[in-house]
């Protein structure tokens, strides 16, 4: 156990704080709780790629004034495609939640029943770096044993940093494949978080996963929203043979 603890440091400080974080593939758990209750829509459900209009920065690290940030930047995306990959969540957490029949993933061509478009008008996280908590963690692994890596642990006790994110997808709709009538819309769908955090959920990885938590909690009002709608009026979304 004692040589445990000095490489998990050093670890974060060469794969986290260094820089050599891949490409980053949005992600999310979903549990059984996000299924929903009662009836289930009839058909199938293609969700379109959406519309990537959200602001980005280039760069993991950017300055701002005096502070350095680390964001999630769109180059750090696969191909540097952030709404392949948003979309691709979008239709996973509706699949799972058993919304509808079926759903057909962007990147499929199978034909389906409704279609969902929308825009990406926001998909930023953003964490402040804490460089002295970093500094204290870098020179307590440099002795490389535990106690130089216990001391640098126990040196960051308590130091906290902030987190931002903002997450927005708009002109949502559902449209039927067949005769083009709107079903559901939704103008906007965002969520926003500005919190105080340890100083590491500022790394690389965790500031990624800030912006896909997020997006879990937009897609998880979009799908009780449709729900709430076909409850309305099922009527409306009967398929037409």
């Amino acid at each position: 156990m004692q040589n445990s603890l000095p490489l998990f440091v050093l670890t974060i400080l060469a794969c986290g704080l260094a820089g050599c974080v891949g490409p980053h593939t949005v992600n999310y758990s979903i549990s059984g709780d996000e299924r929903v209750t009662g009836s289930q829509i009839g058909g199938s459900l293609k969700v379109a790629k959406l519309a990537d209009d959200a602001p980005s920065f280039e760069k993991v690290n950017v300055r701002s004034g005096r502070h350095a940030w680390r964001t999630n930047a769109s180059s750090r995306y696969p191909n540097g495609d952030r709404a392949a990959e948003v979309s691709r969540a979008v239709a996973r957490h509706i699949d799972k939640s058993g919304l509808f029949q079926s759903v057909v993933y962007p990147d499929d061509g199978t034909k389906a029943d409704y279609k969902l478009t929308g825009r990406i008008y926001d998909y930023n996280a953003m964490g402040k770096v804490n460089k002295r908590a970093e500094n204290i963690l870098v020179l307590g692994s440099m002795f490389g044993s535990f106690p130089g890596a216990a001391a640098g642990l126990a040196g960051t006790i308590g130091q906290k940093t902030t987190l931002q994110s903002n997450v927005e997808l708009r002109d949502l709709k559902i449209r039927s494949q067949k005769t083009n009538r709107l079903l559901w819309s939704n103008p906007s769908i965002k969520r926003s978080s500005n919190r105080e955090v340890h100083f590491l959920k500022a790394d690389k990885k965790p500031v990624y996963k800030e912006a896909d938590r997020q997006l879990k909690n937009v897609v998880s009002e979009m799908i009780d929203d449709i729900q709430e709608s076909h409850k309305k009026n099922p009527t409306a979304w009967k398929l037409r043979k």
